[in-house]
């Protein structure tokens, strides 16, 4: 799974920013925001995953507008893994309260009247932070110490 993690120093701004757009993407990689606290994902995340299945493709959507009825969204990470299929992963467990059981959705997406079925899945969330060498901030910023030190060299 691919995300890009936002960090704050503040956990109001980082809340803020949650409830203003908590589906924000980056060239279609979702963004994880979180208050900037040495927790592992898991932590932030918890378990409460929901599976979405749509009957028919879409292009992506805010899914914070057609999930919020359901419940507490504070916290929503979603990954579309396909023009189809959803996951939806949430700090809050109102969300998965209120889908359990399996049940059948009609979402209106871009004015079309999408139907899907929502499941439960009760596993842990499989997410590691990764590396810091394997991050692209860390990537970058290698390169560019090796250009300096080319130029040091060339001088």
């Amino acid at each position: 799974m691919q995300y890009l993690e936002l960090q704050f120093q503040d956990e109001n701004t980082a809340q803020f920013l949650v409830n203003l757009r908590p589906c924000l993407q980056v060239k279609g990689i979702p963004l994880l925001v979180v208050a900037k606290k040495q927790r592992p994902v898991q932590d932030l995340l918890r378990n409460y995953e929901v599976q979405v299945e749509l009957d028919r493709d879409v292009p992506p959507f805010n899914v914070y507008l057609e999930f919020k009825k359901y419940g507490d969204l504070i916290g929503i990470y979603v990954f579309q893994q396909n023009r189809n299929y959803l996951l939806l992963y949430s700090s809050s467990s109102q969300l998965q309260e209120a889908l359990r059981p399996p049940v059948h959705l009609q979402l209106v997406i871009n004015d079309q009247t999408v139907n899907a079925n929502a499941k439960i899945i009760d596993k842990p969330i499989d997410i590691q932070r990764p590396y810091i060498k394997e991050t692209l901030a860390y990537q970058l910023s290698t390169q560019q110490d090796n250009k300096d030190r080319k130029r040091k060299d060339k001088k």
